[in-house]
């Protein structure tokens, strides 16, 4: 276990092992991440069943910007943590959804790792990831605070005004059919001639979405005639 603050590539030390200790020794656990998958959630899940038994509080934000986020591993997570595990997912209409911080804290220390992984079995273990672990001990708040006041007096602004969906039994499972019907699709598609062209528009589509969600007023055309160029 490394502490003290470091730079993890998941080369000689994975995001994966200090996640799965860090959870297991803190009281309070934070983790925002804009993407969850399934493949992710089954790496650390017994370690988070380990820590709720032990009576830590764990928070849970993510969101399903792009559609990436698995309702697999949303029912996954809620069908072995109990209700005291607090599971939101974020919406809003215009604006994404992209941090990927983890945050620990017990009694002495507290733990940060803020960095380019979501929850997926790539970004913990075995994809190239740049995430910085930043350890704070009890100790060293008293000599900190007195260097550097205005940080520890700092409040940061809420994310904005949004209304957090809170994951419970009946959203995961409907979460989990979408998911199974789209999995459907995808294998109807097999079977449609020209299927490129389909998706080809869709794609398109999909990129509109994601300028307008960064603010610019394009429109399909626009989006298309920029492309054919």
């Amino acid at each position: 276990m490394i502490s003290r603050n470091a730079l993890l590539t998941n080369t000689n030390i994975t995001l994966l092992s200090c996640l799965k200790e860090s959870i297991r020794n803190s009281k309070k656990i934070k983790i925002l991440a804009a993407f969850i998958m399934e493949s992710g959630v089954r790496l650390i899940l017994d370690d988070l069943i380990y820590a709720q038994n032990k009576g830590a509080q764990i928070q849970i934000l993510t969101g399903y910007y792009l559609g990436i986020t698995e309702p697999s591993a949303l029912y996954l997570l809620r069908m072995n943590l109990d209700a005291s595990a607090d599971m939101r997912i974020f919406k809003h209409r215009d604006v994404s959804f992209h941090p990927k911080t983890y945050i620990f804290q017990d009694e002495e220390r507290g733990e940060i790792y803020i960095g380019s992984s979501n929850i997926s079995l790539s970004a913990l273990e075995s994809g190239m990831e740049w995430n910085y672990k930043i350890v704070i001990k009890s100790g060293e708040y008293e000599i900190q605070r007195d260097k550097a006041k205005i940080y520890y007096t700092y409040k940061p602004t809420p994310l904005c005004k949004v209304n957090f969906i809170k994951t419970d039994e009946e959203l995961t499972l409907l979460l989990s059919k979408a998911h199974r019907a789209l999995g459907i699709l995808k294998g109807m598609t097999q079977f449609i001639p020209n299927v490129d062209v389909i998706e080809s528009i869709l794609i398109k589509k999909e990129i509109l979405l994601s300028c307008q969600l960064d603010g610019s007023k394009a429109s399909f055309n626009d989006v298309y005639l920029e492309i054919i160029r």
